[in-house]
């Protein structure tokens, strides 16, 4: 039998670069057993003797950090602090379960050991006269932001010094903005309760998960520069088929060993791609495969397919090769 090879295309290479994030879950308090290495609980040292509030512990029933003052009489406060700097670039989300209050108590964030509300002060921010700014509850009066029991969500978008973005999601789901403008980077962040002499309160936090925007540039980039074919022989009759593909690191970082799928024929092939620096190319060939059928023949080929890598761009490593056979 005599095979004529003839290529039609290739279809499913998308030439359109993007720029994706890295997201990484800090802690969900998933597990039973308080983090020690990702944690540091701290006194809220901003007011009257720096006293640790009664309760701090996790919650094994609901996963989450719960933070309590369950005894009027003292100010207090305590700080669930990360032990990982955020750098610029990144970005913090969070729950915050406001779950009871009374008295003088605020749920806040803090940045470098310093409440939000302290911050807004110090760089000249004015509420308008309302009695507390930056976090949520009530402190001589309700917070600006909410003092409304139940799920508020915390963004924060650390983007330099002078433009840190921190937006409240409130129970009702609108939002509540301050920009603050006298952060030092690198940033210790942490997030707690604090109380005055007639305070009682309960807060969990949860959920604290981090988006990289800027390592994602330097990561590899590895692509199929081409694919294609030809014909071998099988028990010394060409009646085979055997796939060429030449892949590339167009991304700035080191590839780490990756691998290369090829479906063919109702099989799936795996071929492990070395390691590769930025434009530094690589030729596989693969072993001879028997000819599916004539007429039209379809290979698939996708780099990574065992997601072992992150990579700048995603959209560029796979490609259908569709051929025909006569």
């Amino acid at each position: 039998m005599k095979y004529k090879l003839l290529l039609i295309f290739f279809v499913f290479l998308s030439v359109t670069n993007y720029v994706s994030a890295i997201t990484e879950v800090y802690d969900d308090f998933s597990g039973n057993n308080f983090d020690l290495t990702k944690w540091e609980i701290k006194p809220d040292t901003t007011g009257a003797p720096s006293q640790l509030t009664d309760i701090y512990q996790l919650d094994n029933i609901s996963h989450n950090y719960n933070i309590a003052q369950t005894f009027p009489g003292s100010d207090k406060g305590t700080v669930l602090t990360m032990k990982r700097l955020m750098n610029k670039g990144e970005v913090l989300d969070l729950d915050i379960i406001y779950n009871s209050g009374n008295g003088n108590q605020e749920g806040k964030p803090y940045f470098n050991g310093i409440p939000l509300d302290l911050i807004m002060y110090y760089s000249g921010y004015n509420c308008g006269g309302c009695p507390t700014s930056g976090n949520i509850g009530y402190w001589n009066g309700p917070s600006e932001v909410s003092n409304t029991p139940g799920l508020h969500h915390l963004r924060i978008e650390f983007n330099n010094a002078s433009n840190t973005k921190i937006t409240f999601t409130k129970p009702d789901l609108t939002n509540f903005t301050y920009i603050a403008t006298i952060i030092n980077y690198p940033v210790e962040f942490g997030v707690g309760l604090r109380t005055g002499h007639n305070g009682v309160a309960s807060y969990s936090f949860d959920n604290f998960i981090i988006t990289n925007n800027t390592i994602i540039e330097k990561l590899p980039d590895l692509t199929i520069s081409s694919a294609n074919k030809y014909f071998c022989r099988i028990n010394g009759k060409k009646t085979g088929v055997s796939f060429i593909a030449k892949i590339q690191n167009k991304g700035f970082g080191f590839s780490q060993n990756s691998n290369l799928l090829i479906s063919y024929n109702n099989t799936n092939n795996t071929y492990q791609i070395p390691s590769l620096n930025f434009k530094k190319p690589y030729k596989l060939i693969t072993q001879c495969m028997p000819i599916q059928n004539l007429g039209l023949n379809t290979a698939y080929f996708k780099i990574d397919s065992l997601n072992q890598i992150q990579e700048s761009n995603e959209s560029n490593n796979e490609q259908t090769l569709i051929f025909n056979v006569r």
